[in-house]
């Protein structure tokens, strides 16, 4: 069987060309999220060509396996014995890992919505759900983003008017924004940020990751950027 992995970094885009003469105002505060998978079938792979769109029924069979390098992942099986995983890593605004336990067991019946979308560059992002509603949502959130808006059922996010910060090149001005989360009620987080959120009545845990939109320099400009808009919402474990 083909095995396949791939892991991408989604960070504030470094300036190329531009000489060493760059101002910096306001640092600006952000995270990096990973997404990572590995697919292991023939018939998953047949899913793929640039753009990856996959949708698969399966089991959990297996929890923060090697099969990537991510911190935290997922593998799913499905009915054909075809498996698939999906795996993230984040780090805060200190660069420092954060956590994530995904609110899954072996052997739990999940859908797993997986999609890879390349633009000028290539974005990435996924949704876990099982019977009683979302798991886990990620998106990187470069080159427009990778998931459907209707995935997100129930949820939506977007970039808050409110600028946060201002970094200026002698290539490129970038700034920072607040991102809003709307779900059972509305939730305003600057990156990087968290706190709770009821989606469909179940308690998430809303991540601010990253939100930032790159422009022309004074004097100069820098091509292949992107905004960012890079999110994660995961459901938060109920007590036994």
């Amino acid at each position: 069987m083909n095995m396949t992995k791939r892991a991408i970094l989604i960070a504030i885009p470094a300036l190329t060309g531009c000489g060493d003469s760059a101002s910096t105002e306001t640092p600006i505060s952000t995270g990096t999220l990973t997404i990572c998978e590995a697919g292991d079938g023939s018939s998953l792979d047949d899913e793929f060509g640039e753009d990856m769109t996959l949708d698969i029924s399966g089991t959990v069979i297996a929890i923060n396996s090697d099969a990537v390098e991510c911190s935290r992942s997922i593998t799913v099986e499905n009915a054909d014995g075809d498996s698939w995983t999906v795996g993230l890593s984040v780090t805060d605004d200190q660069g420092e890992d954060v956590l994530l336990d995904i609110d899954l067991e072996l052997d739990d019946t999940v859908e797993l919505v997986y999609r890879s979308r390349l633009v000028w560059g290539e974005v990435k992002g996924f949704t876990i759900s099982d019977s009683e509603g979302l798991v886990l949502a990620v998106e990187e959130g470069t080159w427009g983003g990778a998931l459907e808006p209707e995935l997100l059922e129930g949820f939506s996010t977007s970039r808050n008017d409110e600028l946060l910060a201002t970094e200026r090149e002698e290539c490129m001005v970038r700034k920072s924004y607040a991102m809003e989360f709307e779900g059972d009620e509305s939730l305003t987080l600057q990156p990087y940020e968290e706190d709770f959120l009821f989606v469909n009545s179940q308690q998430m845990r809303a991540v601010a990751v990253a939100s930032v939109v790159p422009g022309p320099g004074k004097s100069c400009t820098t091509s292949d950027t992107t905004d960012i808009h890079s999110w994660l919402l995961s459901r938060v474990p109920t007590s036994p």
